[in-house]
């Protein structure tokens, strides 16, 4: 977590884990007191139960295939082949996936290759910063529309190149190693930026990281930065991801001119 400070505002930001094994306990003393000091909780997208409800009816069509159609039906020999071999290398749950589009189960594909570790969405840190929200009455809000979130998940797919995409993602996922969740996992646990940003080999592709992470960071900076001019503390929890590295959402306030401490300047430990 780090605290931003603004010349009215303060803002602190929680790097979430939106999907985590049901074991993790990361409710620290000094996270807990932020969130109790809140008074606005900011997210991604607005994860208002019924903004996201909205959501899901919008988005399935980018999706999920049509009804009379199923992912399999398309595949040639080769790629049926290589479906079965990514399935039993990763262990992803091939019954999620058939209804999907060719572009979504080749990122599904993509996610799955950190490893064998049962993951929940319900225990994902998102969800329970708002969960916990929600129990407070308090206000929430999205730094982005749900549309330009999954733009940034589809990145290059189109309709016309989402079938070799995933021809793509099924030949990886068949052969390649298993880079292990526990590591990412590990680096959060401890805090530990550098670590972390090992622990994701893909987002040091510029390819992969600029439509992810910094052309969303940077479009989210003037609306974090707002908050910082208003009276009022903020609870901000985005990926934490989009909080690591020079163009991380920390060091861009920094080069704004705000004061950021947290984990990446060995800043002393946030009290609770």
């Amino acid at each position: 977590m780090w605290v931003a400070h603004g010349p009215k505002g303060t803002a602190y930001l929680l790097g979430s884990v939106h999907v985590l094994p049901d074991d993790i306990d990361w409710q620290t003393p000094q996270i807990l007191a932020a969130v109790k000091r809140a008074n606005l909780f900011v997210f991604e997208i607005n994860m208002d139960s019924d903004y996201r409800r909205m959501v899901a009816r919008t988005l399935s069509e980018e999706e999920m295939m049509p009804i009379s159609l199923s992912l399999p039906s398309l595949f040639d020999s080769q790629m049926r082949a290589d479906w079965h071999a990514a399935v039993m290398h990763t262990g992803i749950n091939a019954d999620a996936l058939v209804m999907m589009r060719p572009w979504r189960a080749a990122r599904e594909l993509e996610a799955a290759m950190s490893g064998h570790i049962p993951l929940y969405a319900s225990e994902g840190v998102d969800n329970k910063i708002y969960n916990m929200a929600s129990g407070r009455g308090a206000p929430v809000q999205g730094l982005e529309t749900a549309e330009a979130g999954l733009s940034a998940f589809k990145r290059d797919a189109t309709p016309g190149n989402e079938m070799a995409l995933l021809r793509r993602a099924m030949h990886d996922a068949a052969v390649r190693p298993i880079a292990p969740f526990a590591k990412l996992l590990e680096a959060w646990e401890h805090g530990d930026p550098q670590a972390l940003l090992a622990s994701m080999p893909d987002m040091q592709n510029p390819a992969v990281r600029k439509p992810m992470l910094d052309d969303r960071n940077r479009a989210w900076l003037p609306k974090i930065e707002k908050m910082l001019n208003k009276r009022g503390t903020y609870f901000i929890t985005v990926g934490a991801a989009h909080l690591v590295g020079p163009n991380g959402v920390p060091n861009l306030l920094r080069a704004d001119g705000y004061k950021v401490d947290g984990p990446d300047l060995k800043s002393p430990e946030l009290r609770p």
